[in-house]
């Protein structure tokens, strides 16, 4: 039975994986559809296999309905009433895609999707200097928010513990600001496909807020924060030794994302295998198409209790710091 089929619950009796995250593969037909999580998800990351098109993230806490980002662009939100049309109680709907980004004919996609509280009303939350208005998913370790504030200020975000990982953009044009708890007082541009860590001193993640990045003026920005969950998922990283290496998890993990100090990202799915059970690669902040070749043999392979990682300098080059988050 293949992983993606699988229910993954941890070994002590944690939360199930599938009903806080899903995966899946579908064919555009540029008709309008509901794609299947088997929840209401709060963010959806749309890819195209065959590459040309930007990457897509939506979220239910845009500050216009269901638009979205290209995730490989410093653009605007973008919306378009053909492309992303709504979050479902059991997943998220497409439409006729006249823009090609999420459902066009003959295009392949993948997508992951998290849940956040399960409804389709956001929570209005005062614990940071402004007030924030949050979808979290408090089980799982989720949550998508949305302040207007300066780079200076606190917002809420729902959790019940600090977040190790999240992304800062602004509606407007903008980078992916992202911060991971072992990257220190540093932060990505997720934007850029090789960006290394970039210092910066007002950084903060406690059990009721962040700080990050912004501008002087009061800004419409969206953010998405994660932290670990036993059993289910672990923001973490490992350090580079150029041979081989076994990260422990502590569970089978249908989904890897990597975030290295300096190389390009990478998304590992067991949607995406070789028959050595290597995990081709995804670009998530690029339009390349899926990556089959040479270096993927010598790359990630999941195991049942993390993942193995090979002696490919993309994933395992000499003293880098390889930040990531896997999901069961």
């Amino acid at each position: 039975m293949g992983l993606n089929k699988r229910v993954f619950t941890s070994a002590t009796g944690g939360i199930t994986g599938t009903d806080h995250f899903a995966q899946q593969n579908y064919s555009g037909n540029r008709t309008a559809r509901t794609i299947t999580t088997g929840f209401r998800p709060s963010l959806v990351f749309t890819k195209t296999l065959e590459g040309a098109e930007h990457p897509m993230l939506h979220s239910s806490t845009m500050h216009t309905a269901n638009a979205g980002f290209y995730f490989t662009l410093t653009n605007a939100a973008y919306y378009n009433s053909t492309t992303f049309t709504g979050f479902a109680s059991n997943g998220y709907t497409l439409g006729t895609d006249s823009a090609a980004h999420v459902n066009y004919t003959s295009k392949n996609y993948t997508s992951f999707a998290w849940k956040g509280n399960g409804t389709n009303s956001l929570v209005s939350n005062t614990d940071g200097d402004v007030t924030s208005y949050t979808d979290a998913n408090t089980d799982g370790g989720f949550t998508t928010v949305k302040a207007t504030h300066t780079g200076n200020q606190t917002v809420g975000h729902g959790l019940n513990s600090a977040p190790e990982f999240f992304i800062q953009r602004s509606n407007a044009t903008g980078n992916f600001y992202a911060w991971h708890h072992n990257m220190g007082n540093a932060y990505q541009n997720l934007n850029v496909s090789n960006d290394g860590d970039t210092a910066y001193t007002h950084i903060a993640s406690t059990s009721t807020t962040m700080r990050f990045l912004g501008s002087s003026s009061n800004t419409n920005n969206t953010w998405y924060a994660w932290h670990s969950v036993e059993g289910y998922s672990k923001v973490s990283y490992y350090t580079g030794n150029s041979t081989s290496k076994s990260v422990n998890l502590g569970f089978e993990p249908r989904m890897i994302w990597i975030i290295p100090d300096g190389n390009p990202n990478i998304m590992i799915t067991s949607l995406q295998e070789d028959s050595n059970g290597y995990g081709d690669w995804i670009y998530p902040n690029s339009t390349s198409a899926l990556y089959t070749g040479s270096h993927t043999d010598n790359g990630i392979k999941p195991t049942s209790t993390g993942f193995d990682v090979g002696s490919s300098t993309y994933v395992n080059q000499l003293n880098t710091k390889f930040y990531y988050l896997a999901f069961a």
